[in-house]
């Protein structure tokens, strides 16, 4: 029962002209459990649906509040370069690991 809602993307670039993109979203935990842990994989496709990049990343962990039922809350990642390939759709999400109380 978590829902990944409000997908933002935005690319930067550094002093050193490496190029980052920054995904923002927020997460809403719409079951009845606290998630105290939290993991999850991006997965971005190109225009014939094959994945380009997979990205892991820890939400929530242990020295992270928890996600109480009913919350949401409003995150960001920062990734590499995404490759050309990509279809610029909003990444897809994959919940990895979840730890509830």
């Amino acid at each position: 029962n978590l829902h990944f809602t409000k997908i933002k993307l935005a690319k930067a670039e550094n002093f050193l002209g490496e190029q980052f993109t920054y995904v923002q979203f927020t997460v809403t935990n719409a079951g009845t459990q606290t998630v105290q842990g939290l993991s999850i994989e991006l997965d971005f496709y190109d225009p014939f649906k094959q994945v380009v990049l997979k990205d892991t990343e820890r939400l929530i962990g242990p020295n992270d509040m928890p996600l109480r039922p009913t919350e949401e809350r409003g995150l960001q990642i920062t990734i590499g370069a995404i490759p050309p390939q990509w279809n610029y759709q909003d990444p897809v999400f994959h919940v990895t690991g979840l730890v509830l109380k």
